[in-house]
């Protein structure tokens, strides 16, 4: 899987945002709090949606934009030597909130319907082992799976 493009709509704190990944192996730097974290968190929003609010995990609160109370985008991506777009939006209302998704692949217009999250049809793992391997935030890295890392 490779992602192509990330159109951010309203997540956390960006907005209205177009990123275009070169090549195979991209590095994302910059100032603290300039939106790294949060773009990372887009890309798993995207694969694999939020996970509910509790005490511990405050990732809904990070993604959800202050002034219109949701999230949403779109990711475009190619797997094998086809493109799909991933387009999902979350719109908070109260304690819950509601989620839409759609995949489409763009070769043929049609809609891709599977039980699975886009995370697991286009990367084949659930969303731990991702977040255990391609996505570990720096909050995150000095300790996996109760394993402390020097």
């Amino acid at each position: 899987m490779n992602i192509i493009q990330l159109n951010v709509s309203e997540f956390g704190c960006i907005k209205d945002r177009k990123i275009e990944p070169e090549g195979a192996l991209n590095i994302i730097y910059g100032e603290n709090e300039s939106g790294k974290s949060t773009l990372l968190l887009f890309i798993k929003f995207m694969l694999y949606g939020l996970t509910r609010r509790s005490a511990t995990n405050f990732e809904r609160e990070r993604a959800i934009s202050w002034s219109a109370h949701r999230a949403a985008g779109s990711m475009t991506l190619e797997c094998g030597s086809r493109l799909y777009r991933i387009e999902r939006s979350f719109t908070e209302s109260g304690r819950s909130g509601s989620e839409k998704l759609a995949v489409v692949c763009l070769d043929d217009g049609s809609t891709v319907t599977t039980e699975l999250q886009p995370g697991e049809y286009f990367l084949g793992v659930p969303r731990e082992v991702f977040e255990g391997s391609a996505c570990v935030g720096q909050m995150r890295s000095a300790d996996i799976n109760g394993e402390k890392l020097a």
